[in-house]
């Protein structure tokens, strides 16, 4: 979905059409030389990094599943103007269950993730001792009724949309698991870019500077943007404030940086990364400033 018609000289933007993103990008709609694309987070690396050499980029800048910076074909550079991460129970993925978690051996996850399959694989075989099979499921076309045994949801469908209690007793918060593993908070998503890009362009330059600006803005006024928001996205306001306000980090701190890499060293540990790429920040200047 285009939420700006900008010229073709507009700097391009990919992001997470979910409510968590509201705080990173409200306003941008407003702003000259943008051109904002909303998709599903696991959508965004390939509009960014295309696969087929044949392909070209859709977007130059995109708030991507973490886990894609150290699977995506090409380098690219993790831009530290915001992130979307929690430091404990974080509502919006979630592992629902029939079956005790130590009794699972079937994982349908949703297939708007990246990042969320491969943490609740770690934290499957840290807490649990399983290694499920997973297999991906679309959350977003199934009934509940039609749901399987075990499932992964992320985004706003665990509000609008999770199975009953009822039915799946058994729930876990893959953010608030993290959390009890590591002590560390959990990283989601962030922004990237193509790696050179953001020194040889200043226009992306441009768009960073405003994403950096608009993100702390948006930090001063969380009420107003919950209220805005909510309804778009299934939630109450009070609900999307708290969520918001109260869950959710949306600034890369130190914390959040040695989580990333934790769980970069654990992904490779399981095999769900070949090894560990080194972590390129672009603009050294800006991961230095305090947040």
């Amino acid at each position: 979905m285009r939420t700006n018609t900008e010229p073709a000289s507009a700097v391009r933007v990919g992001a997470v059409q979910y409510l968590n993103t509201v705080p990173l990008i409200a306003g941008l709609e407003k702003a000259a030389g943008v051109d904002i694309r909303l998709e599903p987070p696991a959508r965004l690396i390939d509009l960014l990094a295309p696969r087929s050499p044949d392909d070209s980029p859709e977007v130059d800048l995109a708030l991507c599943s973490i886990i894609d910076y150290q699977r995506s074909p090409i380098p690219l550079e993790i831009v530290p103007v915001g992130v979307i991460a929690c430091d404990g129970p974080t509502r919006t993925v979630r592992v629902y269950s029939r079956v005790p978690f130590d009794k699972v051996t079937t994982l349908h996850a949703d297939i708007e993730s990246h990042t969320s399959v491969a943490l609740a694989s770690i934290v499957f075989a840290e807490q649990f001792g399983v290694s499920p099979n997973v297999l991906p499921f679309d959350g977003s076309t199934s009934s509940r009724d039609q749901y399987p045994d075990t499932l992964l949801l992320i985004g706003d469908k665990t509000i609008a949309n999770a199975p009953p209690e009822s039915s799946h007793p058994h729930h876990l918060d893959l953010g608030a698991a993290w959390r009890n593993m590591t002590g560390l908070p959990f990283v989601y998503a962030a922004w990237m870019c193509r790696a050179g890009e953001y020194d040889m362009r200043p226009e992306v330059r441009t768009i960073v500077a405003l994403l950096d600006r608009q993100r702390r803005r948006n930090n001063m006024r969380m009420e107003w943007s919950a209220a805005q928001s909510a309804g778009a996205h299934g939630w109450a306001s009070d609900a999307a404030h708290d969520y918001m306000a109260n869950e959710l980090r949306y600034d890369l701190d130190e914390d959040a940086k040695s989580s990333i890499g934790q769980f970069f060293e654990q992904a490779a540990n399981a095999g769900m990364i070949p090894a560990v790429k080194p972590i390129a920040w672009a603009g050294m200047s800006l991961s230095e400033c305090p947040r």
